[in-house]
C-alpha cells in the first residue's frame, strides 16, 4: 500500500523490490494521501502535502482492506483480533495495521 503524494518513498527501489513479491500480490495506491498520513504520524522530511484529510486517507485504507479480505475470502468470525507483533511489520506497518483494524471494527 502506497500513497500518490508520498514524497518519502523511493519509487525506483519500490518498483525493483516489487518483483520479489508473489505474482498475486495486491498493490493499492491511496489517492491524495501522503507518507505521514498513511502511517498516522506527522509530516516526514521530504514528504509531499496530502490532498485528502487523514480521516479520508484512513477510509481509503479501510476500504482497500475490506476489498482485499473479501477477495481473499477472509471472514470475520469474532471481534477478537490477534495482532502480529511489531517485529513482524516494523513500527510503520504495525501502526497502519492497528489503526485500520480499529476503524474497520467500529464500522462493521
Amino acid at each position: 500500500m502506497t500513497s500518490s503524494n508520498d514524497g518519502v518513498l523511493n519509487r525506483e527501489a519500490w518498483k525493483k523490490a516489487k518483483t520479489n513479491l508473489p505474482k498475486n500480490t495486491t498493490f493499492v495506491s491511496i489517492k491524495g494521501g501522503n507518507h505521514g498520513q498513511l502511517g498516522s504520524y506527522r509530516m516526514q522530511k521530504g514528504d509531499s502535502a496530502p490532498k485528502v484529510t487523514g480521516q479520508e486517507q484512513l477510509q481509503q485504507v479501510v476500504q482497500a482492506l475490506k476489498e482485499w479480505m473479501k477477495s481473499a475470502k477472509i471472514k470475520k468470525r469474532t471481534r477478537k483480533c490477534h495482532l502480529p507483533s511489531m517485529n513482524a511489520f516494523g513500527p510503520f506497518m504495525f501502526n497502519l495495521y492497528l489503526n485500520a483494524w480499529q476503524h474497520l471494527y467500529k464500522n462493521i
